[in-house]
């Protein structure tokens, strides 16, 4: 299996000698702190100091045959020691949590504190991998630290400096050490472990050093014996739905081998059988991580913001010029980049946060820092990877989270994922026909739902060959079942309501949004009692860091079968944007579904006629000035069909219902209410 300590054994060497010294320096400080009545500081230093011994002696047992020599039982401990302290049962009350820093040591120096707190438990998991030379850093922080408090120098100024001296270094090497793991062929790891393990002997999940929970492991007992011809099926269908996707946009797989693979810990024998197929088809594989349970949503809430303590003008230089240094070290590799396959998952529980009474806040200076970051990151990716020669497919699978119904839930998603293109395609096709002859489309909720908005639709020249929608089938995304298109700014208007709806894994409670000339111009949601509470909580999670976006897409979803097993199994608010999509209109707020692509002409199956709806009036300013032109954020809305008195594309001289009372009225569209009726 990879040896992790051979493939580092470069930069370790740079620097063991300094680990070894300030292991020994902490072991020396954890014994002068045994004692009791220890002062808030000095509990702080011991607590850090303890947990990080307890992780280097977990490092110093990591080498070639650990994972496939240990127990399961031995794995699982190790595993738990590392993330034990991040879990949500452990945080409140602990030194990473904000609000507790801050009640101990004021709330200036509770912020520096909880933060490298933080800092130190999200990169203990790099001992699993055998990066000391990527911990030796925390591990002088603490010493300094120490020392100052034992001297009484502990200051706010002194901390500062002491944790924050070096953020750009930290920062850039953190960024270093995600490119080594997904775009240096060398670093075989996951590739290995996906290719290799038993999958029969579950303890090979533990082998990415990534949080396994009860998740994980029941996701991968669940597959060990699934049929073998459904995986080869699945994994042929995700294979297909990939070039579909270049046949589709106009680009070419062509001399870029490399395909990014990111996948979640116990799908191991989806995922097998999909890199089997790859590797057939002269495919080379990359990957781009293994994602798992998520420990603690309340964390990263609580530190959304934790880089107001440092973010400035030299940070975001620094950032900047390191991501082009990066991306030019691997730029061979990135040339041969074809695309991306994301086989995802959902089924966890949404979170709503619980908003503490100290936080993080951005100032605006450092608000349109980080707008400069994001859009010149970006225009640098974009050189090195650019979308417009890319293709994706995603796709997505229920994990055990999901409830007792798990097994059920997994075997309807299967049967959704499979749906056949070419009818869904000919149906779709009758909707987009409709469209076209419609100037704007107005859509109207019903009962509690206050949802009425006009959206305004791109003219076409030549409708025998021009198009105002996607045909959306099986191929960039899974499953099958949305027309979508950029709408025209100019026009599109009026209020946006979702009584209940979940974006970026926080919920939204009646939340509303009303849009004039294509913008967000005012906003409102019912989480909390305070109603500034409110603004303030879609401002920072739907916004930010703008004040206002756009209406980037929208679309309608066919997928009727989706709708009727998510309303069967009542997992509707458990589903991602991927399916939820698929199941009703959707509007995103944000960036268009083309952006850096607006360019390459795509054209529709079935009629070939190319869709010509890809630009809007901000994107078009893309030539002039790239930053006037993007927002970097795309996030999708759904309203679902029985919330929705009708949809009709309007015209001056028609009017053309798409849906009314929630089913669908076109002519050669009856078979999507057929499973309406069914249910």
């Amino acid at each position: 299996m990879f040896d992790t300590e051979k493939y580092f054994k470069e930069e370790n060497s740079k620097t063991d000698k300094v680990y070894r010294e300030k292991i020994a320096e902490l072991e020396k400080i954890k014994k002068a702190l045994e004692k009791p009545d220890r002062l808030e500081i000095e509990e702080y230093v011991y607590s850090l100091t303890k947990k990080v011994l307890e992780i280097a002696e977990i490092e110093s047992r990591v080498k070639p045959g650990y994972f496939e020599k240990n127990t399961f039982q031995v794995l699982e401990e190790d595993n738990r020691k590392v993330y034990f302290h991040r879990l949500a049962s452990e945080y409140r009350g602990g030194f990473e949590d904000l609000e507790h820093c801050a009640e101990k040591f004021g709330e200036e120096k509770g912020k520096l504190l909880s933060f490298f707190c933080n800092q130190v438990y999200k990169n203990l998991r790099f001992c699993f991998s055998n990066r000391r030379f990527f911990m030796v850093r925390y591990l002088e922080k603490i010493i300094k630290i120490w020392e100052a408090a034992r001297t009484g120098e502990d200051s706010t100024e002194k901390l500062r400096e002491i944790i924050l001296s070096d953020m750009k270094n930290l920062q850039t090497d953190e960024v270093r050490q995600i490119f080594k793991e997904q775009f240096d062929p060398e670093f075989s790891l996951f590739k290995e472990v996906i290719g290799n393990s038993d999958l029969s002997d579950p303890k090979y999940i533990f082998s990415y050093g990534r949080y396994v929970s009860d998740n994980e492991k029941r996701m991968a007992k669940f597959l060990s014996s699934y049929p073998d011809d459904k995986l080869k099926e699945l994994g042929d269908k995700i294979y297909d739905a990939y070039i579909r996707g270049f046949k589709i946009s106009g680009k070419t797989w062509e001399g870029k081998p490399y395909v990014l693979l990111l996948g979640s810990i116990g799908q191991e024998a989806i995922l097998r059988y999909l890199q089997k197929r790859l590797i057939a088809e002269n495919f080379e594989v990359l990957y781009m991580g293994m994602s798992s349970t998520t420990i603690n949503e309340q964390t990263n809430y609580d530190f959304k913001f934790s880089d107001s303590l440092y973010l400035d003008e030299e940070y975001t230089n620094s950032i900047i010029e390191s991501t082009g240094m990066i991306m030019e070290e691997f730029k061979d590799t990135l040339s041969k980049v074809s695309g991306l396959i994301n086989v995802a998952k959902f089924g966890e529980v949404p979170f709503v946060p619980e908003i503490k009474s100290v936080r993080y806040q951005p100032s605006d200076t450092q608000k349109n820092l980080d707008k400069r970051l994001k859009s010149e990151t970006m225009q640098i990716r974009e050189k090195y990877l650019p979308m417009s020669a890319i293709s994706f497919t995603i796709i997505a699978f229920p994990s055990p989270e999901i409830g007792d119904n798990f097994e059920g839930i997994f075997s309807d998603t299967i049967e959704i994922n499979l749906l056949d293109n070419e009818k869904y395609g000919l149906i779709q096709k009758r909707i987009i026909d409709v469209l076209d002859r419609g100037d704007y489309v107005q859509v109207k909720g019903k009962g509690e739902n206050r949802t009425d908005i006009k959206v305004a639709l791109k003219s076409i020249e030549n409708p025998e060959k021009q198009t105002k929608f996607v045909n959306c089938l099986a191929d960039l995304n899974i499953p099958l079942g949305e027309v979508f298109t950029s709408p025209v700014l100019n026009g599109t208007q009026g209020i946006l309501h979702v009584k209940e709806v979940f974006l970026n894994s926080l919920k939204f409670v009646d939340l509303e949004l009303v849009f004039e000339n294509g913008f967000v111009v005012s906003y409102n949601c019912s989480n909390f009692e305070e109603p500034e509470e409110n603004k303030k909580y879609i401002k920072e999670n739907l916004l930010f860091p703008h004040e206002t976006l756009p209406m980037g897409e929208f679309a309608i979803g066919t997928n009727t079968l989706a709708y009727v097993s998510a309303k069967k199994w009542g997992i509707t608010h458990l589903l991602p944007v991927l399916i939820i999509e698929k199941m009703g209109p959707h509007f995103a707020v944000g960036d268009t579904c083309f952006a850096f692509q607006e360019d390459m002409k795509i054209y529709n199956d079935f009629d070939g006629k190319e869709m010509v709806a890809r630009d809007n009036e901000r994107t078009l300013l893309r030539n002039e000035d790239v930053n006037k032109a993007y927002f970097f954020i795309h996030t999708d809305i759904s309203l679902p069909y029985d919330e929705i008195a009708f949809i009709k594309a309007v015209s001056s001289n028609s009017e053309e219902y798409i849906i009314k009372d929630g089913e669908f009225t076109v002519k050669g569209t009856e078979e999507l209410n057929l499973v309406f009726d069914k249910s």
